[in-house]
């Protein structure tokens, strides 16, 4: 296998969306737009880019996500252990509406990324539904983070 080192191509991150899923409709979002919504990156394929990374001081993280919420995707986990197994730092960026399932936070947590942002955009609880295109109140949706948060320390 061909090794990479991205940096001699002027990048220090690397971006890997596993699955195209969304659990929000986001109006400031492009993802409603998609046509290649449900599709899979196979897992020999993203095990195959995190083996192909030939990494250096100036490597920053790979990011699990684009233009999708990363923690749909049930193999998620196990691409993170594998990242940070071959010494990578992993960055995830979540809206955290899954935060409300327990299983979710200990799977995350277990998983070990060195960073993780919550993608909170819309902090207005009149115009949070309407904004981010769910069902669920800014309320419910603040309390699955502080769930996390709580968790995580």
């Amino acid at each position: 296998m061909e090794h990479v080192n991205i940096h001699n191509h002027g990048f220090s991150i690397i971006e890997i969306e596993t699955m195209s899923v969304c659990n929000m409709k986001c109006t400031f979002c492009a993802y409603p737009d998609r046509t290649d919504k449900g599709n899979t990156l196979p897992d020999t394929c993203v095990t195959s880019i995190i083996d192909s990374l030939d990494t250096d001081d100036s490597f920053e993280y790979i990011c699990f996500n684009q233009l999708n919420e990363p923690l749909m995707d049930p193999r998620i986990y196990g691409f993170i252990k594998y990242a940070r197994g071959k010494g990578l730092p992993v960055l995830l960026i979540t809206n955290g509406l899954l935060f409300r399932s327990g299983e979710v936070i200990r799977k995350l947590i277990d998983s070990n990324p060195e960073h993780i942002k919550i993608s909170l955009q819309v902090l207005n609880a009149d115009s949070f539904r309407r904004s981010r295109g769910i069902n669920s109140s800014f309320d419910e949706y603040k309390q699955g983070i502080f769930n996390f948060l709580r968790s995580a320390v």
